[in-house]
């Protein structure tokens, strides 16, 4: 693990230790690549499910009455359209329609969204939506959680029957 130490962590980096996980830098975070053989790992998801700690990935919440306005105007979606509970995947779009980074975005409430963008460009993000807001008679609440938070995807054809077991939510819905 030398050369990891001057690298991010994610809140789960000390249960990727102690279970044995390779730890090589990603995007400027410490995060494990595999555990036990990286065939077997692929194969277990392919046919069944696995976990995998993305909290590398940013999180950004973006609320108040001008949120749905300032990410339509970010984004290649419109927000404004997403109902509550849905996710979309698009891009984040500078002055010129360029592509500044993809990201998901989850409508959470009326008012409420969080941003998912790459890790690596999580900062950027935050300025140019920061930059975009500025600007807004009604501007957006914009609070990066990346740091206070953490994210894991659960992959696999087994990955929805085996959430739906313990979850409080019709995931398949």
């Amino acid at each position: 693990m030398a050369g990891t130490d001057e690298l991010r962590r994610t809140a789960l980096y000390e249960t990727h230790r102690g279970l044995g996980g390779r730890i090589v830098g990603f995007g400027g975070w410490a995060m494990p690549i595999q555990y036990e053989s990286i065939l077997r790992e692929a194969r277990a998801v392919r046919e069944s499910a696995g976990l995998f700690d993305v909290s590398h990935m940013g999180r950004l919440e973006v609320g108040g009455s001008g949120s749905a306005g300032l990410l339509s105007r970010a984004l290649s979606v419109d927000a404004a359209a997403l109902r509550t509970g849905r996710a979309r995947y698009n891009v984040i779009c500078n002055e010129e329609g360029g592509i500044i980074d993809d990201c998901i975005v989850y409508r959470r409430a009326a008012d409420e969204f969080l941003l998912i963008p790459n890790a690596a460009n999580t900062d950027v993000v935050v300025d140019w939506l920061a930059r975009l807001n500025a600007g807004l008679p009604d501007a957006a609440i914009i609070r990066n959680i990346t740091a206070d938070t953490a994210m894991i995807a659960h992959q696999g054809p087994q990955a929805a029957a085996m959430l739906g077991e313990v979850a409080s939510v019709d995931v398949g819905a």
